[in-house]
């Protein structure tokens, strides 16, 4: 009785420190902006979800080599390349990620901590950002912080 116990105690500290393991991480399907999944969705569905952009450019992204498309809403920014959603910029509430609902710009700091300790993300902090790694990847979720405030929202790649 006392080894089964014992088995069900192990059983349950590693059940619980894997769940941990796996809540740690922000899951790359969890990026979806206004209901955009990155890294999937085309700018056809972007037409269709958001309509057209107020104006559009290019980038050079010399780390990747690629062309950057860049479509401009209010303040905000989406990338493309080749024709998918690959990052994003938020500087205001036009757009917003829909799964992280707490995430958004002008939300308090204590709110963004509060929601990263609740959720159990690994976050890496500096004086005016914090950085939630994107499981599998090389990209982060980058939060700006101003003023005790989110002021900007984007994906960040670490070369």
């Amino acid at each position: 009785m006392k080894n089964n116990i014992y088995l069900i105690s192990i059983l349950c500290t590693l059940l619980t420190h894997s769940q941990y393991l796996i809540a740690s991480e922000l899951a790359a399907k969890d990026i979806t902006l206004s209901n955009l999944q990155l890294w999937i969705d085309s700018k056809e569905n972007t037409l269709e979800i958001l309509g057209e952009p107020d104006s559009k450019s290019t980038l050079y992204n010399e780390i990747d080599g690629l062309t950057i498309i860049v479509w401009n809403y209010k303040k905000s920014e989406i990338h493309f390349t080749n024709n998918h959603t690959s990052g994003f910029v938020l500087n205001d509430r036009r757009l917003a990620l829909t799964k992280l609902k707490s995430l958004f710009v002008g939300a308090t700091r204590d709110r963004v901590y509060e929601y990263l300790k609740e959720s159990k993300l690994d976050i890496i902090e500096g004086k005016d950002f914090i950085k939630v790694p994107i499981k599998d990847t090389l990209y982060y979720l980058l939060i700006g912080i101003t003023n005790n405030s989110i002021s900007q929202l984007s994906i960040w790649q670490d070369s």
